[in-house]
């Protein structure tokens, strides 16, 4: 029987604990340098998704603004055509510009300006005028926006 006596061999022990050693370390700085890498990677979409939702708002807002600006104008202007002294109530009900006034106004000016825009129904006691204001703040908004 042959009997084989195995002695520890300081050399191979070492080895392979200084390749173990630079083995960890090379992975410990794989993964700082990676770690700093995906840090500032991840960081600016962040921001660029807030600055873009900024954005965004802002110009919602200001087409909110000149929609409004341009409600506003035809309604001063429809007062100014009819006369303020003949009109008893004005109101803005969804996309309709509905004006009530005087049964004996003349209704020409409003007729030249708005055209087929302007629905009439003339009772005894008042007129009825409805104005649309999608079309005109399609139109006039596209015209400002050039």
């Amino acid at each position: 029987m042959i009997v084989v006596v195995k002695r520890t061999d300081y050399k191979k022990l070492i080895i392979k604990a200084i390749s173990l050693a630079g083995l960890l370390a090379l992975f410990a700085i794989y993964y700082f340098y990676m770690g700093d890498f995906y840090k500032d990677f991840g960081s600016p979409p962040k921001e660029e998704v807030q600055n873009q939702n900024q954005e965004l708002l802002n110009k919602q807002e200001q087409k909110a603004r000149a929609i409004e600006t341009i409600i506003y104008d035809e309604a001063v202007v429809a007062t100014s055509l009819l006369g303020e002294q003949n009109i008893k109530d004005i109101k803005i009900h969804n996309d309709r510009l509905l004006i009530i006034a005087n049964p004996k106004i003349d209704l020409e000016p409003i007729m030249i300006r708005y055209g087929v825009l302007a629905l009439v129904q003339n009772t005894k006691n008042d007129v009825k005028i409805a104005v649309d204001l999608a079309s005109i703040v399609q139109s006039r908004y596209i015209e400002d926006e050039k």
